[in-house]
């Protein structure tokens, strides 16, 4: 009977990840609705300011602090391996283009971004172009298995 019981608090406590993910997407939309709201102030600021140096990179950060914000929340709604990339390449793109980086940073960044195109093109791609390597390597294996299934077809005697 505890065993029973406590199989259904396990199944209980398991249905409140994506509940409990929901809450947070909705979190995350209203900041950045609120965000995106709060842009107006920091704009005629940039207006005003519009030919001092970091006038534009200060603005640029926020904007892409919320173009973050909305990949996350894409993120959190629908969970696949593009969002993922696109959150990550985001992130890269902002560290390099707004905090000033040394050349060894933005190189790291660059190798970075590039092997995240690599890891997206030949690992994790689904196209049937046969420039997967996973996908080359199950059919290598499953050609191999239907080889040595047939290969013991035929050596069964026939009745």
């Amino acid at each position: 009977m505890f065993e029973k019981h406590k199989k259904d608090n396990k199944f209980q406590l398991s249905d409140l990840g994506p509940i409990l993910e929901l809450i947070m997407a909705v979190i995350v939309f209203i900041s950045i609705v609120c965000a995106i709201i709060a842009l107006w102030d920091p704009f005629l600021h940039y207006l005003e300011h519009i030919h001092e140096a970091g006038a534009f990179l200060e603005f640029l950060g926020l904007i892409f602090s919320i173009v973050i914000g909305i990949e996350f929340f894409k993120l959190l709604c629908e969970p696949s391996r593009d969002t993922l990339l696109e959150v990550l390449m985001f992130v890269i793109a902002r560290h390099m283009i707004i905090e000033e980086t040394s050349a060894m940073e933005n190189l790291l960044s660059i190798l970075t971004i590039g092997i995240l195109f690599f890891i997206d093109k030949y690992l994790l791609s689904s196209s049937s172009s046969g420039h997967n390597i996973i996908s080359r390597f199950r059919e290598k294996k499953s050609d191999a298995s239907d080889t040595r299934n047939d290969a013991s077809d035929s050596d069964e005697i026939p009745s």
